[in-house]
């Protein structure tokens, strides 16, 4: 599920920091494994950065990923592996730009968009299966109206707690641009359901 507006400096902020962490920490461990015989270094380098790892929402993993990849590069290149650095920096730079062309333009939204309340007139979420114990994902179709009144459609698949899968009828917020109404992003609440 995407961060809300109002939690997405911070979102962004632990994001970054802990992709950073994962970066530094793999890039020793990249190192650290070539011709030592000592795994010590290498094994609580690869420990920290899988512990960054798990500071990141979910919907963020894909900068984790890159992240990891560029910290990858920068160890194997550091040992003098090029055919792991070369790969490892090649998945990490798409990694992180498929990151960028998700979130720029989400926040964008948030801070230039104009917010109006949708309908959800389609959804999957009462038979989605759970893809692990406490979430599940949904394909959504909301209607929502634009400021002159014209009603446009915005579809979607997101992942979502259990109890806080979005049903037809319910309502959620829709940021759209201005000059190109059909450009959107849905939020919903994340109040469960009893």
């Amino acid at each position: 599920m995407w961060p809300r507006p109002e939690t997405m400096t911070r979102t962004l902020v632990v994001s970054v920091s802990a992709a950073l962490w994962c970066s530094v920490w793999c890039a020793i461990f990249a190192a650290g494994i070539r011709g030592s015989e000592s795994l010590t270094l290498a094994t609580v380098a690869l420990l920290a950065a899988i512990a960054g790892g798990f500071a990141i929402p979910t919907a963020w993993m894909s900068l984790t990923v890159g992240a990891l990849g560029v910290g990858a590069a920068i160890g194997a290149a550091a040992g003098g592996v090029p055919w792991v650095a070369v790969p490892a920096a090649v998945v990490g730079v798409i990694c992180v730009v498929i990151w960028l062309f998700r979130v720029v333009p989400r926040i964008w939204l948030y801070r230039q968009g104009t917010r109006v309340r949708g309908t959800v007139v389609e959804s999957d979420g009462d038979r989605a299966e759970a893809i692990e114990s406490t979430h599940a994902t949904v394909h959504y179709r909301i209607e929502y109206r634009d400021a002159e009144g014209r009603t446009h459609q915005l579809t979607g698949r997101d992942e979502f707690p259990l109890g806080a899968r979005p049903l037809v009828g319910d309502t959620a917020e829709v940021y759209y641009a201005e000059a190109k109404p059909e450009r959107a992003v849905a939020v919903f609440g994340t109040t469960p359901r009893d």
